[in-house]
């Protein structure tokens, strides 16, 4: 159960990933958000690849 949600977790954060790539690099003055949501993201995916390796 739990590699099933942490699977769904990474599948929406790469959802998220692209999403933000795509809608953002169109306005090049929300680079900086998109820098910061980017960097968000990828804590978040660290932070589960550092429980899942408990």
């Amino acid at each position: 159960m739990i590699d099933k949600d942490i699977h769904g977790i990474r599948y929406t954060l790469d959802i998220l990933k692209t999403h933000f790539m795509k809608n953002c690099i169109d306005n090049w003055w929300e680079i900086a958000n998109l820098e910061l949501i980017e960097k968000h993201l990828n804590n978040i995916e660290d932070e589960i690849n550092r429980l899942t390796s408990l």
